[in-house]
């Protein structure tokens, strides 16, 4: 099995604007919940499958030559790649 270097990644996640409970909020509730899901951040670790302008492509769980726990992230939501 070739070995393939293990990254971490840190990013923003695309979360919806949802209150628990609640299927109807005003336009400041609706902001309040964005502020405090874009205030949180992701993180992904394993293996860099793809990385292009657009997107990268990370598998977190490598079996010989198979893949697995696949998470694909949009460029604009990327922070941090170490």
């Amino acid at each position: 099995m070739k070995k393939e270097k293990l990254r971490k990644i840190i990013w923003h996640d695309a979360a919806s604007c949802r209150a628990e409970g609640k299927e109807w909020l005003d336009k400041e509730e609706v902001l309040k919940i964005a502020k405090e899901k874009y205030a949180g951040v992701s993180l992904t670790g394993g293996i860099i499958l793809e990385n292009n302008k657009n997107y990268i492509v990370i598998a977190s769980t490598k079996s010989d030559d198979l893949y697995s726990d696949i998470t694909m992230i949009p460029k604009k939501f990327l922070i941090k790649i170490t």
